[in-house]
């Protein structure tokens, strides 16, 4: 059975906040509704996009198209079957999954994470976000599961509210559809789809209570996965779960490194961790699992603070370590049981 679920056909009612609350903070931020045009739509460059990449640089290097060896880089290729893939994992058999059916309304055939021109219904309000500890970033790690973002904003004007422009509606839906009501550092997360057909760039942004900026574009982010039909094929549209399938991580990277990775950057440590064994007798030049929790949110907390975690890249043969792995997580359809951890 294939778990890939079809893009929101249907009108998407309206909701939160009303196109009042939203055009005040338009103007306050010195934006305003002028309803000519759209952000243009990315370039869909020759980054790997971040959906089945084994080995990226961090988004803000300033390079792009593949990585060759001069550079320390690596050709992407599929991890370990995936993000998000069907696993099939027993201890001692070889990994492998169920690719993802490609993203039916991709961007409308266009090649970034831009709206098309003419897509309505392509920025969402949220609501329950506690600004304590969410920022944008946080947001993203989150939202890029379910489609293309192209800006996010935190409402200043209305305490733990945003507006997210995402890539297309049918991503609109994805994010409605599966993360209302979900839970997330003590707060309800809720969704609506706004009024708003785009949101305007905001050149002077306030700074949110952890001290980062409240707008971000995401539009040129290799983070971003869905930038290309081949890339968006190789996600999986899963609701939020205590599974997490981690890929693009350094090839050597233990339990234990796994561990402190999540504990250094605020998240819990996962209590099940399961590494995928290498499939190639020379190694692999990246190394995927799965790692999970005792209950959904807390699974929700660690994919928003870990995805995209840069991790240290050791020098080896097939690299000079001059550029970090990007860790990226995603949503697994199968748990860990006791029989794939190795457990009688």
């Amino acid at each position: 059975m294939n778990n890939y679920a079809a893009p929101v056909t249907k009108p998407l009612p309206y909701g939160g906040g009303g196109y009042g609350e939203e055009g005040y903070e338009q103007y306050n931020d010195g934006g305003g509704v002028s309803g000519n045009g759209a952000v243009a739509a990315g370039s869909g460059n020759g980054g790997n996009g971040g959906g089945g990449s084994s080995y990226d640089s961090y988004a803000d290097s300033g390079y792009r198209g593949s990585w060759p060896s001069s550079r320390g880089g690596r050709e992407g290729q599929q991890s370990q079957g995936g993000p998000g893939g069907q696993s099939s994992y027993r201890r001692g058999d070889s990994y492998s999954s169920q690719p993802a059916a490609p993203q039916e309304d991709y961007n409308n055939g266009h090649g970034g994470p831009g709206p098309a021109p003419g897509n309505q219904n392509c920025v969402i309000m949220v609501y329950g976000l506690n600004t304590d500890t969410v920022n944008p970033d946080r947001l993203f790690n989150l939202l890029c599961l379910y489609g293309n973002v192209v800006r996010i904003k935190f409402l200043m004007s209305k305490e733990g509210s945003a507006m997210v422009q995402m890539g297309d509606s049918a991503s609109v839906g994805r994010v409605i559809n599966n993360l209302s009501n979900v839970q997330a550092f003590g707060k309800r997360l809720q969704f609506a789809v706004s009024k708003q057909a785009y949101l305007q760039e905001v050149h002077k942004p306030r700074s949110l209570p952890d001290g980062t900026p409240s707008f971000k574009d995401y539009s040129g982010s290799r983070n971003n996965r869905y930038m290309n039909p081949e890339a968006a094929s190789k996600n999986r549209i899963l609701p939020p779960c205590k599974t997490l399938h981690y890929f693009n991580a350094p090839p050597k990277m233990n339990e234990a490194d796994i561990r402190d990775l999540f504990a250094r950057c605020g998240g819990h440590p996962p209590d099940e961790v399961v590494i995928f064994p290498s499939k190639s007798f020379t190694g692999e030049k990246s190394s995927s699992g799965l790692v999970q929790w005792n209950n959904k949110t807390d699974a929700i907390e660690a994919l928003m603070f870990v995805n995209h975690a840069e991790v240290e890249n050791p020098a080896d043969i097939y690299s000079d370590g001059k550029y970090p792995f990007i860790f990226k997580l995603c949503f697994s359809m199968n748990p860990i049981s006791d029989e794939r951890h190795g457990k009688e």
